[in-house]
């Protein structure tokens, strides 16, 4: 757990040259990964490892910075500095010459890499295009979709009420502004469960359900408007004065519901003079009462239907509306679809929604096998961003690497935690070495006791220290 200013690029780096130089093997940086979410951190991190080895390994390039590093290494290792001089000079020369093998990336290129290694099992040609920006591929498949418009029953009648509905709700804007608002919850990694779910019905299986929900919020609306005109007609056919209820409760919450209105059922006063059957006020006339007491009984019973009633209409209505949102997404989910099969492209964000798929059914040493590395250590920066399924699609590779002796070091700090509007989980971070499981995968629990039993007391820890800033302004 460290702050801003508090050393964690450096702290990243020196575990880094800590593995490889503890190592007899001259290419061990081939086992160690390490991932950032910029380019430019991956950047610094690359530059200060190669730097830092440059200075262990030629005694004329060393600085202050580098001689710091190296006592803290000969610290660590308890090695000398002309051991670990040796052993840089040899690290450095092969990792120049094959450094593509020096795996400092950005979480991105390193989910690109796996869907490249499973492209034939995922469907996909081997030379996918790759679609960074969100906007270009949701307008696109507007225009496909607005192009039903008029042509198409079910897309015209979805998509008006769809547009109706928002501007009920005060939310109008452009239908194009509208829709790609709302779309762009289809690119989202982190809405990736819920638009899979969306995925097991067809549009015909929706609409049945909208019409299912559309014929029960109109029955019991029309059992709200029965009960509101009952009530109504106790009042004026018997010729029943409506002030002898309290606050002309009868007529009042009748005429309510014949507009559907039963919010008054959840007061306690309306509970109170249902659960007791009287509706009459204790002051007025005392003939008004006598002759509204034999009525008391009917009522009762008349409203006691409302509570329920009113229940089913509200519920009935909610997913009536929300149903054409639901389509609405489904529509565009499916042009969407269809414009990444027909140019063979991905969104950025499918790396980690399609890997996640691969590493729920595959082991983890059959993915190592296509990527053509095995990781024994993993290097995590900025992990408080980390969405739940980058760090979902981690965990068995990580897991894997602590089961057999290797190591995770994560680096993070939730107070600088910015990317929750593109899935950044900071509970993760907060909550390690707990791991998130919200489908009770018996998998994610197995993980779960590796990380647990793999946990020392001192794998916890922070950096207390800031190295930006003085003591009298800290």
């Amino acid at each position: 757990k460290a702050s801003a200013g508090s050393g964690k690029t450096f702290n990243l780096a020196l575990r880094y040259l800590h593995i490889i130089l503890s190592s007899d093997q001259t290419d061990y940086y081939r086992r160690i990964l390490a991932v950032t979410f910029t380019k430019e951190a991956a950047k610094e991190m690359k530059n200060r490892i190669i730097n830092n080895l440059t200075g262990i390994a030629l005694p004329q390039r060393r600085t202050d910075d580098t001689q710091t590093v190296l006592n803290m290494l000969t610290q660590i290792t308890g090695e000398t500095e002309e051991v670990l001089s040796s052993r840089s000079q040899k690290i450095l020369q092969l990792l120049l010459q094959r450094y593509t093998d020096f795996s400092v990336n950005t979480l991105d290129s390193f989910s690109h890499r796996i869907v490249r290694s499973f492209s034939f099992d995922l469907n996909l040609a081997s030379s996918f295009n790759v679609e960074l920006e969100t906007d270009a591929m949701i307008n696109a498949s507007i225009s496909e979709l607005l192009q039903e418009v008029g042509s198409d029953p079910t897309t015209t009648d979805v998509l008006s009420n769809f547009i109706l509905d928002k501007i009920e709700d005060d939310k109008f804007k452009r239908p194009v502004a509208l829709l790609q608002d709302f779309s762009r919850e289809l690119l989202a990694d982190y809405r990736h469960r819920y638009v899979k779910q969306l995925n097991k019905y067809n549009i015909d299986d929706l609409i049945r359900i909208k019409n299912h929900y559309k014929d029960q919020t109109k029955a019991a609306k029309k059992e709200l408007i029965h009960i509101g005109q009952s009530l109504l007609d106790i009042v004026e056919k018997n010729g029943l004065n409506p002030e002898v209820y309290g606050r002309k409760i009868v007529t009042d919450y009748g005429q309510r519901l014949l507009n559907a209105n039963a919010a008054f059922s959840e007061k306690i006063t309306f509970q109170r003079n249902l659960s007791t059957g009287s509706w009459i006020k204790k002051t007025g006339s005392k003939a008004d009462k006598m002759a509204a007491e034999p009525f008391e009984p009917e009522i009762t019973a008349l409203f006691s239907r409302v509570p329920k009633t009113y229940s089913d209409y509200i519920t009935s209505k909610n997913i009536f509306n929300s149903l054409y949102q639901t389509i609405t997404l489904k529509l565009m989910s499916k042009h969407v679809d269809y414009l990444k099969s027909s140019t063979q492209t991905l969104h950025i964000s499918d790396f980690n929604k399609t890997i996640q798929d691969v590493v729920s059914r595959e082991p983890a040493p059959f993915i190592y096998e296509r990527l053509g590395e095995f990781y024994n250590h993993f290097l995590i920066d900025e992990f408080q961003d980390t969405s739940e399924v980058q760090w979902s699609n981690l965990v068995p590779l990580t897991g894997e690497a602590l089961a057999k002796q290797g190591s995770l070091f994560i680096v993070g700090d939730a107070k600088q935690s910015i990317y929750r509007w593109r899935g950044g989980e900071v509970s993760q971070f907060v909550n390690l070495p707990q791991l998130p499981n919200p489908e009770n995968s018996p998998a994610v629990a197995q993980w779960q006791t590796t990380f647990q039993n793999t946990l020392r007391e001192n794998d916890n820890a922070g950096l207390e220290t800031n190295r930006r800033s003085r003591e009298n302004i800290i």
